[in-house]
């Protein structure tokens, strides 16, 4: 994406000639990353985690909501739905969740919500046929009420391969969503693994991310 390149040179030019007071970082991980590659001083960075309202996110209103979200994507009360939320599908793993998805019992689906590219879209679509997953993957698009979405899932899946913080998670951490995701993604600093949350040590951990899932 040309934009990104043009991103690149942005930030070069600011971190290079110092055109900053204080850098804000939103993870540890983006504090450590931009120390690393644009050399920047840990003391001109201050790490401040990214924000939900917990008013709007909680486990009451994604429990009013869950009966209705459910019945309108056709779900059935033993199903096991697994949420994935994201514009970059690649990037953010999806791959890596239709791999465990197939290794998993017929009962459990997948609920894609998101507005990737028409590229990705495509892409992904003949992924899920060519893999007989068509009856078990919902293309939700672009969710206008991501509450609604939390609702419907069980368990949310989010193996990105790098994100500065994935807002996403703590949402779903919020409403009270079990949450999977991994070393690589920002938000995983504010999750205990294991207690309030998992974290996979490698996006491509299919097994584990397997085992995780079928211990809920």
């Amino acid at each position: 994406n040309p934009l990104h390149y043009i991103t690149l040179f942005v930030e070069w030019l600011n971190y290079r000639f110092h055109r900053y007071t204080k850098i804000i970082c939103v993870s540890y991980f983006i504090q450590k990353e931009l120390c690393k590659f644009h050399k920047v001083s840990i003391e001109d960075t201050k790490v401040i985690h990214l924000g939900v309202n917990t008013e709007e996110f909680s486990p009451e209103k994604r429990n009013a909501l869950r009966k209705s979200s459910r019945e309108k994507y056709k779900f059935y009360d033993n199903d096991k739905i697994l949420l994935f939320a994201a514009h970059e599908w690649k990037r953010k793993g999806l791959d890596s969740i239709l791999i465990t998805l197939k290794r998993l019992p017929e009962n459990y689906k997948l609920l894609i919500v998101g507005n990737p590219s028409a590229r990705e879209s495509v892409l992904f679509k003949k992924k899920v046929s060519l893999m007989n997953l068509t009856e078990r993957v919902i293309f939700g698009g672009l969710c206008k009420n991501m509450l609604e979405a939390y609702a419907v899932g069980d368990i949310f899946v989010f193996p990105s391969t790098f994100d500065a913080f994935a807002l996403v998670v703590l949402e779903a951490m919020s409403s009270g969503l079990p949450v999977i995701t991994t070393s690589t993604v920002g938000a995983s600093e504010l999750i205990n693994n294991g207690k309030n949350g998992f974290v996979l040590n490698d996006w491509k951990d299919i097994e584990e991310m397997k085992k995780i899932i079928l211990s809920f």
